[in-house]
């Protein structure tokens, strides 16, 4: 029997796109596509696992492990856990509602500052403003902190790796 819900999907187009990436990847040389590979065997893995769990009850119930509930269970009978304490729904209220908002639109800033100035000035402006308006930071650490970040950045993709479309 197979059960179809949010989750089996969110995995299945997750998988899906994953292996279309890993298949785009296969005209590319080697040392360009080396980090894309490894993340996105890794991910094509997991996804396809989650995939399987979500889709199959069966599967589900042979494999307790990738249950979480099933697992918590196994450690409160072995002793090395306690009893987890019932937790309460999530309700959305309306600050959750702005702060995704306020997150979705400092994600949106960031890639319109990564196209029209580089990666670089990017992540300075995106983590200075994160670090004082959204977690409201010190003046100190939020300077030291966005300099450090971009001139780590710098040294590492630019000098280092000698990716200079980051920094044009």
């Amino acid at each position: 029997m197979i059960q179809i819900n949010e989750k089996s999907i969110f995995s299945g187009l997750l998988f899906l796109f994953t292996g279309l990436l890993l298949y785009i990847t296969i005209g590319m040389r080697s040392d360009v596509a080396l980090v894309p590979r490894i993340v996105g065997f890794t991910m094509l893995i997991f996804s396809g696992i989650d995939l399987v769990h979500s889709l199959f009850p069966a599967v589900r119930e042979r494999l307790p492990f990738l249950n979480k509930r099933a697992s918590e269970t196994a450690f409160v009978q072995m002793g090395a856990a306690e009893e987890p304490e019932k937790a309460e729904e999530p309700v959305a209220s309306k600050e959750t509602g702005q702060s995704l908002l306020l997150f979705a639109g400092w994600i949106l800033l960031f890639v319109i500052l990564i196209y029209f100035t580089n990666m670089i000035l990017a992540i300075l402006a995106s983590l200075f403003i994160y670090l004082k308006w959204v977690i409201k930071e010190s003046w100190k650490l939020t300077i030291l902190y966005s300099v450090t970040a971009a001139i780590l950045s710098y040294l590492v993709f630019v000098k280092a790796f000698g990716i200079h479309h980051m920094w044009s």
